[in-house]
């Protein structure tokens, strides 16, 4: 229908041309943030090593990062986890965390409607873990990255936000498997990784910038 095509996302263009077969003219221009204003929130006073936030479907496998932790606590007895959002799968969620015994460990802190207290939440917290195996972007990546916190994400063929990652650099992709993620969370937090990432994580951030971003689509209108 569209003269053009913008495109959130190389997966998502590669997904237009050769599965939808689209032959209009396609662009890739990513998602933004409003990076300045992230940057000036202060940190929680809630403390914690991992940290999650988005829907608590399925396909987002918080199961499998639960299990991660009580892998972790087997090393690490005080690790702590906050898991942010609401959906289908929380009372399921929640029974899961309670038969592993993880009650003192996870925490499930629902719906918060005031982004201005998830970004605090992520500037406490060490490292932030999207185990999604569907994205067509991985916005809340970037927000991490933003907020100074590596992000550990899945190796999947629908999951775009393996392309925001540089590996070791702000943050690691790995298979979708409760060893291989604790693996990624302990090495960013025996190494004390979070600290020396932290840099790096906002200067990748920075190119996700709203000015930055508006500035290309206008580039597309005007061609």
């Amino acid at each position: 229908m569209p003269d053009k095509i913008i495109s959130v996302s190389k997966h998502t263009t590669h997904k237009l041309k050769n599965e939808l077969n689209s032959k209009k003219p396609t662009y890739t221009v990513p998602n933004g943030i409003e990076f300045d204003l992230i940057t000036r929130i202060n940190p929680a006073k809630e403390k914690s090593d991992v940290i999650f936030a988005g829907r608590l479907i399925s396909h987002k496998n918080i199961d499998i990062l639960i299990k991660s932790i009580k892998l972790i606590k087997e090393k690490n007895p005080e690790i702590k986890s906050l898991i942010i959002g609401d959906g289908f799968e929380k009372k399921k969620l929640e029974e899961l965390t309670r038969k592993l015994n993880l009650e003192e460990n996870i925490k499930f802190l629902g719906f918060l409607e005031n982004d201005v207290e998830v970004y605090a939440l992520m500037k406490s917290s060490k490292v932030f873990v999207l185990p999604s195996t569907r994205e067509g972007f991985g916005i809340v990546v970037i927000e991490a990255n933003t907020c100074g916190i590596p992000v550990i994400t899945i190796d999947h063929k629908d999951n775009a936000a393996r392309d925001l990652i540089e590996e070791g650099k702000n943050g690691f992709v790995c298979q979708l498997n409760e060893e291989e993620i604790a693996q990624r969370i302990m090495r960013i937090l025996e190494n004390n990784s979070c600290r020396k990432m932290k840099e790096i994580c906002m200067d990748l951030a920075k190119k996700y910038d709203w000015d930055k971003i508006v500035d290309e689509i206008e580039g597309i209108y005007s061609k």
